[in-house]
């Protein structure tokens, strides 16, 4: 039925090529080989040789330099003496310069000239000095993996529109083009045959990558394609679905009858329509697969814009430069004052992106105990349809920090582990389809509603997220680091180059309009970002105040803010007033606004949450139960509405409107 295919490494020249990454391993023994080698010096073609890189199974790497155009360099690889014209790894190499001379793609090795040295054939190429898919640290971002399948797709397309099969393509065979790692060629095509040849043995690819109909020795265009899935499955989860045994016989039946484990198994990180498009081309039988390495691309690209683009961010350009301060209303200069007091980085405040009235009357209290050490931030949907909460489990359990989603009968439907990294903030996309978090490594992790699962993460940056708020036109995330850096981000996680920072930045919210960011800073300042036009103003000194907390009325008229002494003032931005509330909390570290926004739901120190009457005057109820981080006000729906929020002790409280 079948001959064994070769593993990794053995006859292979992928190790040779590796070596024109310029790794330094075994350098000592390189040089010693550079300075005793009788190449060093000799001419092939228009170049020079100069430099020894390294061997593989049948040949050696030389770096050369073109005698008239000294800084052109480019690789030699040169066939070992030993084979002759009569042996088949002599006819293999002849085979691969014939078919790189051939192709003419951008993600292939570009082949400059072939010929021979001392009877031994050799074929020139470009010089790669930046490693292999096989060097990178595993798993990689997601669009990162569809860029490079989606490169080396189109490489392989140009391939097979010539009727040629490569059959041992994994990251070892796929080398970096550029520093920046962005780029990808493919490499070896030493075991490449013709569609539709014929031989009497399988010498084609690498256990852990071949295709079902390879191991029967009738290797099709599809069989790149499964090999190819198994790069993007193993890029994407650390690990290829069927790890190397030395057992021919386990290999195959694996490929033959055991089906991929899940990706997201591996990777929670990796879409479930991402994880769907790989499984197919994974396929047992090559019918049930795509129709070419092409189309698998494509459904690849749109299951990634599915899972991370909607809803699309717009990518407004945005100034690289400093914002400058313009002072709408004449201000005193500020006395510095020292950083909120026990301010915890999880705190955040929720927005509630929708208007409905409610008549509010007295509040009911009620709690779920919550297996966790804390939840540090709860927020309802937009629609009114689920609230989603943090669970900190730092102490307890498995210790991974999870998104627990309940509908708003408090019955869970979901629940997503992040890991390790604490979850600091956490909001819904205005659609109530999306929940962006924001963690202490300075990940970004978002989840798609609809698609059960992770649908992508990116990097904020080196320092943990404080809050993370999404703007109410769903083109733009904006996000506060602990060391108050702001950031502004596009289309798919894309950063749009904004950033603002050093000024005591503590709490950020978005405007009604989606332009402008609103900024509360540690010195009482409120102060609004227009990420369109760069400008900023100066709207309001809270003097000798720290704002904590603060969030906009779901009607455009009003903001409020709370301080670390238990204060909260809310400015009406139409008629420029201010009404300030005195403390009945001695600290405030969030707010949510009823509906109607006649009420505010506040939530500090000493343990309380509070009812401020905003329209009425002054505070109106509040309950003493345990230090609480978070709070949000049911936006929407019939019947008696729920305030619902996260204790430090790890309970989730909630109470009906009577």
């Amino acid at each position: 039925m079948m001959q064994t295919g070769r593993r990794g490494g053995n006859n292979s020249e992928s190790g040779a090529l590796w070596l024109l990454s310029d790794s330094r391993s075994h350098s000592y023994r390189r040089r010693e080989m550079q300075q005793q080698h009788a190449l060093i010096g000799r001419s092939v073609g228009s170049y020079e040789i100069v430099r020894f890189i390294g061997k593989g199974g049948m040949s050696e790497v030389f770096e050369v330099r073109h005698s008239l155009m000294p800084k052109l360099r480019k690789a030699v690889k040169i066939l070992f003496g030993h084979y002759t014209p009569s042996d088949s790894v002599y006819r293999k190499f002849q085979r691969e310069a014939q078919i790189l001379s051939g192709l003419n793609n951008p993600h292939v090795m570009r082949v400059s000239d072939t010929g021979f040295i001392d009877s031994r054939p050799y074929i020139i190429m470009d010089l790669y000095s930046y490693g292999n898919l096989n060097s990178s640290n595993t798993p990689l971002p997601v669009h990162t993996v569809v860029s490079y399948i989606r490169q080396i797709a189109d490489g392989l397309a140009e391939a097979h529109a010539q009727g040629i099969l490569h059959l041992d393509i994994k990251p070892e065979n796929v080398l970096f083009a550029d520093p920046g790692k962005k780029n990808v060629v493919i490499c070896d095509f030493g075991i490449a045959k013709l569609q539709g040849a014929t031989t009497t043995k399988s010498t084609f690819g690498t256990w852990e990558y071949m295709a079902p109909e390879v191991w029967r020795n009738k290797p099709s265009e599809k069989s790149d394609m499964y090999a190819l899935a198994i790069m993007a499955y193993q890029l994407l989860c650390g690990t290829v679905p069927f790890p190397y045994s030395a057992n021919p016989g386990d290999m195959l039946n694996k490929h033959f009858h055991v089906s991929p484990p899940s990706l997201h198994s591996h990777n929670v990180a990796v879409p479930k329509a991402v994880e769907n498009v790989i499984l197919k081309a994974l396929s047992k039988k090559e019918d049930d697969r795509f129709n070419s390495v092409t189309d698998f691309a494509d459904e690849l690209e749109s299951a990634l814009s599915i899972a991370v683009n909607a809803p699309t961010f717009a990518a407004n350009p945005v100034p690289l430069k400093q914002p400058q301060v313009q002072p709408a209303i004449p201000v005193r200069p500020a006395a510095k004052v020292g950083k909120p007091k026990g301010y915890n980085p999880g705190v955040v405040a929720v927005i509630v992106l929708l208007m409905f009235g409610v008549i509010l009357g007295a509040l009911s209290g009620l709690f779920v105990l919550i297996a966790a050490t804390q939840i540090p931030v709860v927020a309802w949907s937009p629609d009114g349809n689920h609230f989603a909460e943090a669970i900190t489990n730092a102490h307890i359990g498995d210790g991974m920090d999870e998104v627990v989603v309940y509908n708003r009968n408090f019955q869970r439907e979901g629940t997503y582990e992040v890991g390790t990294p604490r979850v600091t903030s956490l909001v819904w996309s205005p659609d109530s389809k999306w929940i962006a978090t924001g963690c202490d490594d300075g990940e970004i992790r978002v989840i798609y509603l609809p698609g059960n699962g992770w649908s992508n993460w990116f990097n904020a940056g080196s320092s943990a997220i404080r809050q993370i708020v999404w703007s109410p036109d769903s083109t733009h995330l904006a996000t506060i680091d602990v060391d108050g850096t702001i950031k502004i981000w596009g289309s798919g996680g894309k950063p749009t180059g904004a950033s603002w920072g050093g000024g005591g930045f503590t709490v950020i919210d978005w405007a009604w309009d989606s332009r402008w960011l609103t900024i509360g800073t540690e010195y009482g300042y409120v102060e609004s970002w227009n990420i369109v036009t760069n400008q900023t103003v100066q709207n309001w000194h809270w003097s000798g105040k720290s704002i904590t907390s603060l969030v906009h009325s779901h009607g455009p008229s009003e903001m409020a803010m709370g301080s670390t002494d238990g204060n909260i003032a809310v400015w009406n931005v139409q008629t420029n007033s201010i009404r300030t509330y005195t403390r009945f909390l001695t600290s405030i570290d969030a707010m949510s606004w009823s509906p109607d926004d006649s009420y505010i739901a506040a939530v500090g120190k000493p343990g309380r949450i509070a009812r401020l009457y905003v329209s009425g005057g002054g505070f109106s109820s509040a309950f003493s139960i345990t230090e609480m981080l978070s709070v949000s006000w049911e936006p929407v729906g019939s019947g008696n509405l729920f305030i619902v929020a996260g204790g430090d002790n790890g309970q989730l409280y909630y109470w009906q409107q009577a």
